[in-house]
């Protein structure tokens, strides 16, 4: 008896896993058709917590300049200066992110975790 519960509560965990996943892929501006990509500059960062730090980034979109804190903390402090390149939706500049490794697979490797 206490296996089918157990049976249950992993079926539903993963569910919550793909479906955490599947919101990420939703809102990346990486996956949304149009998206596109430039060149900005890391201008300093921010720190939710002790040893984490989030990037703050500016770019150009069209005449305007959109400055961002990337969502993807680091526990290494980013240097200022800095230039990476950044996705973004035209629709929706202010939602960019930096483009890495972590920016493309994240999202789609949580969405198949939950299939697991």
């Amino acid at each position: 008896m206490q296996e089918e519960y157990l049976f249950y509560f992993i079926g539903f965990l993963g569910l919550l896993i793909c479906g955490a996943g599947a919101r990420l892929i939703k809102n990346s501006p990486i996956y949304k058709k149009g998206t596109k990509q430039t060149e900005g500059v890391i201008e300093s960062y921010v720190s939710f917590s002790k040893d984490l730090y989030n990037p703050k980034v500016s770019f150009k979109a069209g005449e305007n300049k959109i400055v961002f804190t990337s969502s993807y903390s680091s526990n290494i402090k980013p240097v200022v200066g800095k230039a990476v390149k950044v996705i973004y939706h035209p629709a929706a500049p202010e939602n960019a992110e930096i483009k890495s490794i972590f920016s493309v697979l994240l999202p789609a490797f949580i969405a198949l975790l939950g299939f697991c």
